[in-house]
């Protein structure tokens, strides 16, 4: 059975902005919630963007979201040592760390990536929107 990972901005649109979302999306998420994981590197980008300012959502929000997804029924990814070399190796020159991560642990763990981001395509992967 194949499962899916969620890029940052479904993270938080599923969450917060459902309107955003695909309609394949937005089933995904409800519909096949159990199919779904969350990153650790998401919760990274999250923390790092309302850290700069990028984000304009309270901490306590972000502490949350791990337990916030569970409930959700998204289970969480960690990122493991070989997450990060094949993220490192990826001929690819698309230069966003956060990006590189997600797409090398949707290739090694074969999950589908949920995204709206076509600059992802570059990997290879499966992107669904």
């Amino acid at each position: 059975m194949k499962g899916y990972l969620l890029d940052t901005h479904t993270l938080l649109w599923g969450l917060m902005q459902p309107e955003k979302l695909s309609i394949t999306c937005a089933r995904i998420l409800t519909l096949e919630a159990e199919r779904c994981r969350v990153s650790a590197v998401n919760f990274f980008e999250i923390a790092q963007k309302q850290r700069v300012g990028k984000l304009d959502y309270p901490e306590v929000l972000v502490r949350s979201l791990p337990e916030t997804c569970l409930r959700q029924g998204w289970s969480c990814l960690d990122l493991t040592a070989l997450h990060c070399i094949q993220a490192g190796l990826y001929p690819s020159s698309h230069r966003d760390p956060f990006d590189r991560l997600l797409a090398a642990q949707s290739e090694l763990e074969q999950l589908d990536l949920l995204s709206v981001d076509p600059m992802l395509d570059s990997f290879p992967l499966q992107r669904v929107w």
